[in-house]
């Protein structure tokens, strides 16, 4: 039983490491492709008449949902320090 766990454990943290930094450049590519976000805001109903105000309103809502992403993760690691630090109070 232990082969087998330390086995499942070697390819878990295998995978880990060689396909995680895949997956983030591939978030990262597809954060940064306009034309995803283009498509998005179009059948979300964002219509306009010119491709100028078209790349404006992609653009915001581009900026708008990263930035909103960034302040939860940035409430959610806080939020963890808290509790990690009130755990270790109560050990000491």
């Amino acid at each position: 039983m232990s082969l087998a766990l330390g086995v499942l454990a070697a390819s878990t943290l295998r995978m880990k490491c060689l396909w995680a930094p895949y997956v983030c450049v591939f978030a990262g590519a597809a954060l940064a492709h306009f034309d995803l976000w283009h498509l998005a805001v179009l059948k979300l109903g964002g219509r306009s008449s010119s491709p100028a105000d078209r790349r404006l309103l992609v653009n915001f809502v581009r900026h708008l949902l990263l930035l909103a992403a960034l302040g939860w993760l940035y409430a959610a690691n806080n939020e963890g320090i808290r509790e990690v630090s009130n755990w270790t109070n109560i050990l000491l």
